[in-house]
């Protein structure tokens, strides 16, 4: 048995590295370290008949190279915000390409619209868990920026029994987007959130049919026009609802309304 023992052990660090950056995708990172290492352990060792002394000491140094390569954060953003443009590109790869922006740094420039995407590509790929989490970030973050209130409404749209779809809680919410956001974009923004409410009056509708006539009369008043929404992203709204609704034609009207301008 060992019945006693001391030690005494020290390590000192030196670290030099070199990093540049390739563009603005890219950063390579080189450098030398270099560690010494002294220690001693001396103890006393109980053989029950008899007791002997251990003694171990450590002197070591040890020198080493590293080189490493990475993404830079803003590349990842870069990235996320291309795939969210190309007409080609999926919901997954934007959420994956923003994720990783999110991940390489919480606090870069743009990060507001990194969580943006984060909440619709992990909405529109049916998490709406996931977009409920990161659109409670991003109000916790930014709680006055008017998108974060968005999505807030958005969230309630979904098709999930654990989300309640609350009427007068969509209401405020359409009510603080409009206020919240920035004067040249509040009709708009105005018009976005109200056709989102028709999506939660359309859900309230399931439990109680005579909502759904209200959710028809707030989608007519918010179809806007090329005035105030010229890429017709308004029809879209409209056609969510009216599925919602189960009004097939008037989804399928509000579609070709937006195809038509945007026929790629």
């Amino acid at each position: 048995d060992l019945i006693a023992s001391r030690s005494d052990y020290t390590r000192d660090e030196v670290q030099a590295a070199w990093r540049r950056s390739v563009g603005e995708a890219l950063s390579v990172t080189v450098g030398t370290q270099y560690q010494r290492e002294h220690g001693r352990l001396d103890s006393l060792i109980d053989f029950g008949a008899f007791v002997l002394p251990a003694a171990f000491a450590l002197s070591r140094d040890t020198t080493s190279a590293f080189a490493e390569a990475r993404w830079q954060a803003g590349a990842w953003a870069v990235l996320s915000h291309l795939y969210n443009n190309y007409p080609t590109s999926s919901n997954t790869d934007v959420l994956l390409a923003a994720q990783r922006a999110y991940e390489s740094d919480e606090f870069q420039t743009g990060v507001d619209l990194i969580l943006s995407r984060l909440v619709f590509a992990s909405y529109d790929l049916g998490n709406f868990d996931k977009a409920s989490q990161w659109c409670q970030t991003f109000r916790r973050r930014f709680p006055q920026d008017f998108r974060a209130v968005h999505c807030e409404l958005l969230v309630l749209t979904s098709d999930d029994p654990a989300i309640s779809p609350d009427v007068t809680r969509a209401w405020h919410l359409a009510d603080s987007v409009a206020a919240l956001a920035p004067a040249p974009q509040r009709p708009l923004w105005r018009l976005y959130s109200d056709m989102l409410v028709a999506s939660v009056i359309a859900r309230a509708s399931k439990s109680n049919p005579a909502l759904a006539d209200s959710a028809r009369h707030v989608i007519q008043r918010s179809e806007g026009d090329a005035s105030v929404d010229p890429t017709r992203d308004l029809a879209l709204y409209g056609a969510m609802a009216y599925a919602k609704l189960g009004d097939d034609s008037d989804a399928v009207r509000m579609l070709k309304h937006n195809f038509a301008v945007n026929p790629q």
